[in-house]
């Protein structure tokens, strides 16, 4: 575009998931990271030129496959990980900028996602597509009833349920009152969402 263009200090931060400038409401912060994430997972990348005052320049780069080449024989791992893309996650946070941005990411990279806003939600959702959902990615702290009580009332109806709690706190000092749901797995935000896609691929390939 030609637009003001982008400050150098910003440049490093651009795919940083939930980094925007603009105004409150305005903006997730999520659109950049949400393309790096779709490009990485296809073997591509994104770079980006910006001089202020004149424009910016974004490129996405994909590797090119000429019809004449043939498509290499997929192994197990990659053909688990297809079939993993198709899984279904149950998706909880309470705050509904985030739970869309989020389920939009995911979307993006090719999973069916069911949201629900609260603890509450997370167990009405299973008990209507209990043998549709494949993973849990639940908020740790909700109004009602929070991702931890939600995880463990989830584990005694599935106990093979992949589960990753979620949290914007620090968990060393909320883990006090609080402890880890057995076998569930602990990510913080902002989200990285090229390793939440990275962990959740393993963690259903565990399932298989």
């Amino acid at each position: 575009d030609n637009g003001c263009g982008i400050p150098q200090e910003h440049l490093p931060h651009l795919f940083e998931p939930f980094f925007t400038t603009k105004e409150v409401g305005k903006g997730t912060g999520l659109g950049l990271a949400m393309v790096f994430g779709a490009m990485h997972s296809h073997h591509g990348t994104v770079t980006v030129e910006s001089t202020e005052g004149e424009g910016t320049t974004v490129c996405a780069w994909l590797p090119l496959l000429s019809p004449q080449e043939r498509e290499p024989e997929r192994t197990e791992e990659e053909e688990t990980t297809q079939d993993a893309q198709q899984a279904t996650i149950l998706l909880a946070d309470d705050e509904k900028l985030v739970l869309d941005a989020s389920a939009e990411v995911l979307e993006a990279l090719g999973y069916r996602v069911l949201r629900a806003r609260n603890g509450n939600e997370v167990l009405e959702r299973f008990a209507r597509h209990r043998e549709e959902i494949d993973l849990a990615i639940l908020d740790l702290v909700m109004p009602d009833c929070g991702g931890d009580l939600a995880a463990i009332r989830l584990r005694r109806q599935a106990p093979a349920l992949p589960i990753i709690l979620i949290t914007g706190y620090d968990y060393e000092h909320l883990k006090q009152g609080r402890p880890l749901p057995e076998g569930c797995t602990l990510m913080t935000k902002p989200v990285d969402y090229d390793r939440l896609h990275r962990r959740i691929q393993k963690l259903l390939r565990g399932r298989s």
